[in-house]
């Protein structure tokens, strides 16, 4: 019997009216359940909205658009990283297998680790993913970056020392936006691994030009975002505090900012910076600027993206919730379950959010607008 690989659209209703009602206790301590302002936003975003944005600031609801099960074919183990660009997912395994799709279905099936600097491996784990137009690149367990077609052509575009696994990586467009301007410049790849400090290393694709180790003062790197204008972002730890650091193309650092607990992934979108730690959702502006914090203990955020103008964080957590937060007053405007979420990421083009749960199902969310 051959298996279809295709999204099944849900019809199953969601209400974005369901609160955080469960009473959490830590260590014999009430902990908060509705999420509280700590730092009131002052964020300015753009006037325009897109669809998603404008649909759930004027009281939609968030609804499963489509879902798809990555291991409906054949087990791959836990999801362990996860890409969105445009209408399409890669989603990297625990066996070491990237798998493509589209809001239509399934696109291929790539291997990662088909290059080492030791003996040849079947697989290797890929520890992020992004992409390059129509290439999927991915940092692996044994210290590659590699890009991958789905012809089955691939290139290495960078590593580390063998066996030190890359934790981040990061591709800045060709086409950047600086003082309202397009400026084109060649493509650049940044990567980071275990390594005391993350060891980032920018590279430009289209050149020779490598800059970095980055004068980090993290102790370690957990996430990496280019922006729009070209400065790439390092969020990590320090000194069991979290950091934010900002670079410029030249690789010296240019801003720096702390937060409370370890930070465990940050989004950008125009001058907004979104960062969560265990317990905060945390806005600055493109200097670091702290301009807004809100409290979500309960909700004790995983990941974080912002939507195509930055008026919505969308998070996931570990209660098991997808949250759209209003960047502009720290409001939340929707909710739905998430069964154990690990990854996610938006589609401005799609006007979707996509997360990825551990055990495999991939899910599309966009808003549904209520009769008035």
């Amino acid at each position: 019997m051959t298996t279809s690989h295709a999204f099944i659209r849900s019809t199953l209703p969601a209400s974005h009216t369901a609160m955080l009602a469960a009473l959490l206790a830590l260590g014999g301590c009430a902990r908060s359940v509705e999420p509280s302002v700590e730092v009131p936003p002052d964020v300015v975003v753009p006037g325009t909205s897109s669809l998603l944005e404008s649909c759930l600031l004027g009281g939609g609801e968030l609804t499963l658009r489509h879902e798809v099960n990555n291991n409906d074919t054949s087990p791959h183990g836990d999801v362990v990283s996860f890409t969105v660009s445009d209408e399409r997912l890669a989603v990297g395994s625990a066996d070491g297998t990237i798998k493509l799709w589209t809001l239509d279905g399934f696109v291929a099936t790539l291997a990662s680790g088909a290059l080492t600097y030791g003996p040849e491996l079947a697989t290797t784990e890929p520890r992020d993913l992004t992409f390059l137009g129509e290439e999927i690149v991915s940092g692996d367990a044994r210290g590659l970056v590699t890009a991958f077609q789905t012809s089955g052509e691939l290139r290495v575009l960078g590593g580390t020392m063998p066996d030190t696994a890359i934790v981040a990586i990061a591709i800045a467009p060709e086409t950047l936006t600086h003082g309202g301007f397009s400026v084109l410049r060649s493509a650049r790849l940044a990567h980071a691994d275990t390594q005391v400090g993350g060891n980032v290393i920018v590279r430009e694709l289209d050149g020779d030009l490598v800059v970095g180790p980055l004068a980090s003062a993290l102790d370690s790197v957990t996430d990496l975002q280019f922006a729009d204008d070209g400065t790439l972002l390092v969020a990590g730890l320090v000194a069991r505090s979290g950091g934010l650091q900002r670079y410029d193309v030249s690789g010296a650092r240019i801003a720096t900012a702390t937060d409370a607990g370890a930070v465990r992934a940050i989004d950008t979108a125009g001058a907004l910076v979104a960062a969560v730690t265990e317990d905060t959702l945390s806005l600055y502006d493109d200097g670091l600027l702290l301009r807004g914090r809100i409290r979500a203990e309960a909700h004790a955020p995983l990941g974080v993206a912002l939507s195509a103008h930055g008026r919505i964080a969308f998070t996931i957590g570990a209660d098991e919730s997808l949250l759209a937060w209003e960047t502009e007053t720290g409001t939340v405007l929707a909710r739905i379950d998430v069964p154990d979420a690990v990854r996610i990421d938006t589609s401005p083009e799609a006007d979707t959010a996509f997360v990825a749960a551990r055990d495999g199902w991939l899910r599309a969310y966009g808003c549904h607008a209520l009769a008035p």
